[in-house]
């Protein structure tokens, strides 16, 4: 044991001699953290292995990371990382592999997963994902967030993609994951897309870029139109049960990357709405979805329309003054939330409704008020609508 030991020590030794010498630590900073690692190295090589042996040693060179990175910021040092950090996070990373592969509790995997990550070991976490979906691959989560590492961490969608597609045929019911992948491949998209763009106006170009270039005109224009994302979504839809929920997800996930992914929120928007959404729990579904969004307009005008709907289903004799007015509630409440850009629909519920059900001074009123609040590019169709409501409005007068 002590053979082993001394061998540790001395691979450290460059370690523990840069940190005296850098003033990152004073000497008995240095003198404690040699008697610490003995004392630790003695613990880990004992007959009888513990998990908390591993993990307090490799926790304690964390600490120690975080520190250094503290101290060499206090001293403005920014060299020598190959010969501190750089040694300092394998030894951990050996350790937290150590722990994990022999003692297999997905807690452990996660513990070396946080600081494989957080220490940007990338090239390694990827071989821990793997390990860690032998080991406990019944978990479907575990499975999403490797497969969303991957992509959103480690930047590689060909590594991702082949996780999602192992993931959805071993749970092909699990909507959560179907919704990982979609994601996954919006945003490769969206990043071909934007990356694809910056190029292109981009007046002088480096080498690489003109690469980068040439490689992205290579790409089929059905990627662009999102038909990778199409073709996962129609698969999804064949394999889950309850697909309005799958659809919405997947709508609100692509209403998230904004304009860049408009394509793929009309291509869920438009199977979304007319499926039979609107079940018992629809307005739940809705209201959380705000809760996420609160500037999500669709979302907001489906609301609206299924509370109006709720209005004109009951008798005329339950539509009361009260119900009357949560509904105009209900609709400058969305107005203050959804961009205003995006406001027609719901300017144009709100002058519907108050004339279906309100005196015409109230109706005046909505008016002054859409043409004060209402962004400039949709005024002129609100004012043509309140032209039309004049006209129709003195031609019931003549008439009586």
């Amino acid at each position: 044991m002590a053979e082993f030991v001394q061998q540790h020590l001395e691979e450290l030794l460059p370690t523990f001699t840069a940190l005296q010498r850098t003033k990152i630590l004073n000497d008995e900073e240095v003198k404690t953290l040699i008697q610490k690692v003995r004392q630790f190295e003695y613990s880990v090589n004992k007959r009888t292995k513990r998990p908390k042996d591993y993990l307090n040693y490799a926790e304690y060179l964390s600490d120690l990371l975080e520190l250094v990175s503290i101290r060499r910021k206090s001293v403005d040092f920014k060299q020598k990382r190959d010969e501190i950090e750089k040694p300092l996070k394998m030894h951990a990373a050996h350790l937290f592999r150590i722990c994990s592969e022999r003692f297999k509790k997905a807690e452990y995997y996660e513990k070396e997963i946080d600081f494989l990550s957080k220490n940007e070991l990338f090239h390694i976490l990827t071989k821990t994902f793997t390990r860690f979906l032998q080991f406990h691959g019944s978990n479907p989560r575990n499975h999403e967030q490797a497969g969303r590492w991957e992509y959103f961490e480690n930047k590689s969608a060909e590594n991702a993609r082949v996780i999602f597609q192992l993931a959805v045929r071993k749970f092909p019911k699990d909507i959560g994951l179907w919704v990982a992948f979609i994601e996954m491949e919006i945003a490769y998209v969206v990043m071909l897309v934007e990356r694809r763009a910056r190029l292109t106006s981009a007046d002088i170009k480096t080498e690489d870029e003109n690469e980068t270039l040439v490689a992205l005109e290579g790409i089929g224009d059905a990627v662009f139109e999102f038909k990778l994302v199409e073709i996962v979504l129609n698969q999804g839809m064949e394999a889950v049960e309850n697909k309005n929920e799958l659809l919405f997800e997947c709508y609100k996930v692509a209403h998230k990357y904004g304009k860049p992914a408009e394509k793929a929120a009309e291509m869920f928007h438009n199977q979304l709405w007319p499926q039979n959404l609107f079940t018992d729990d629809a307005e739940g579904i809705l209201v959380t979805a705000l809760e996420e969004d609160e500037k999500f307009s669709k979302v907001w005008e489906k609301l609206v329309e299924l509370r109006v709907n709720e209005f004109l289903d009951n008798d005329e004799k339950e539509r009361n003054k009260n119900e009357a007015n949560k509904i105009i509630d209900l609709l400058d409440q969305a107005l203050e939330n959804i961009p205003p850009k995006e406001a027609l629909p719901i300017w144009e519920c709100l002058i519907d409704f108050s004339i279906a059900y309100f005196p015409v001074s109230f109706v005046d009123k909505v008016f002054e008020k859409a043409f004060t609040e209402a962004d400039a590019s949709i005024v002129d169709h609100l004012k043509t609508i309140k032209s039309d409501f004049t006209k129709a409005l003195k031609e019931s007068k003549v008439k009586k």
